[in-house]
């Protein structure tokens, strides 16, 4: 065969890859279901990736606790959380408690959780069930979009 009577071939090849990419995509993208209301159940098997290997926020102390509590706070109001990072192993949990007067959006890997304003919600998977290695930095924000600041989590081996 010619380089020219190929293309036809590789043309064929690279549409069915492109094509399966993005199915793939819509199948990640509807990995998120919501379950009372309250918080999505990640339905794939995949770790969410760290944000980075290390926490930038410099000393980050390790919780004992079986569960987590990350306390979300306005950045203009507040500045940064305190503590700015929290230590954590795989079996150990989180919960968020909206410390301000609004609604707010959080998302830490497959989960998306409105709270409303001065409300906790504990998440029930383990954290090293849908989260990889490192530092995650949950995803926040106020009904008016505007973002929102939580520790960094940093998952450690135990």
């Amino acid at each position: 065969m010619t380089r020219t009577s190929l293309m036809p071939v590789l043309s064929t090849i690279l549409m069915f890859l492109a094509a399966a990419c993005s199915a793939s995509a819509d199948i990640q993208a509807t990995a998120n279901v919501e379950v009372a209301g309250i918080a999505p159940v990640p339905t794939v098997s995949t770790l969410h990736t760290p944000e980075a290997a290390e926490p930038a926020a410099g000393i980050c102390e390790r919780s004992a606790e079986a569960s987590v509590m990350a306390a979300i706070v306005d950045l203009a109001a507040e500045g940064a959380p305190t503590p700015r990072c929290i230590q954590v192993v795989g079996e150990q949990t989180v919960g968020f408690a909206n410390q301000t007067g609004v609604v707010v959006e959080a998302q830490l890997g497959p989960y998306r959780i409105m709270l409303q304003p001065n409300e906790t919600v504990q998440l029930e998977a383990s954290l090293g069930s849908f989260l990889a290695l490192g530092a995650h930095n949950p995803q926040l924000w106020n009904d008016g979009g505007i973002p929102l600041a939580a520790p960094t989590l940093w998952l450690v081996e135990p």
